[in-house]
């Protein structure tokens, strides 16, 4: 029993560690992207952000077996990877002229229009407790953004 408990905590610490870094990576990559700026334009710091994201992905891929990238869907994934270069281009666009709290209070719309978006596109029905959770979800982006009270 104890064993088995010791995986556990192992498992959670190394979860921790793992949302941590992605935490801090996400942070410093929002800090980059501010300041880089004022020196570069958007392209640019997404060619670069590409560029290192490339590399890290090769490594990985070399590492685990390049059988892994295999798929019959390829034209799914360069449409979805448009839309993700899009959003990229918006999201550091945004933290080059917006301030950080509305970029952030914005990118916390995700889930609600992850949610909106899959009636649509997927079928999904709202019930009660999803429009529950979109309406928390835009009330707590209008705290944080606090439209209208200057």
């Amino acid at each position: 029993m104890d064993q088995d408990k010791s995986a556990s905590e192992k498992s959670t610490l190394h979860g921790f560690l793992w949302m941590s870094g992605a935490v801090i990576s996400f942070v410093g990559m929002a800090i980059a992207g501010r300041e880089l700026s004022s020196t570069f334009n958007t392209f640019q710091i997404l060619a670069f952000r590409s560029l290192v994201a490339l590399l890290i992905s090769v490594l990985a891929v070399n590492y685990v077996g390049w059988g892994i990238l295999k798929t019959k869907r390829i034209k799914f994934h360069l449409f979805r990877n448009l839309f993700n270069f899009g959003g990229q281009f918006c999201w550091f666009l945004g933290i080059s002229v917006l301030p950080l709290a509305v970029v952030f209070a914005l990118e916390y719309t995700t889930p609600v229009w992850t949610a909106i978006l899959a009636v649509f596109f997927l079928r999904e029905r709202l019930h009660r407790g999803r429009i529950l959770a979109v309406s928390f979800g835009v009330i707590g982006v209008l705290v944080i953004l606090r439209p209208g009270l200057g």
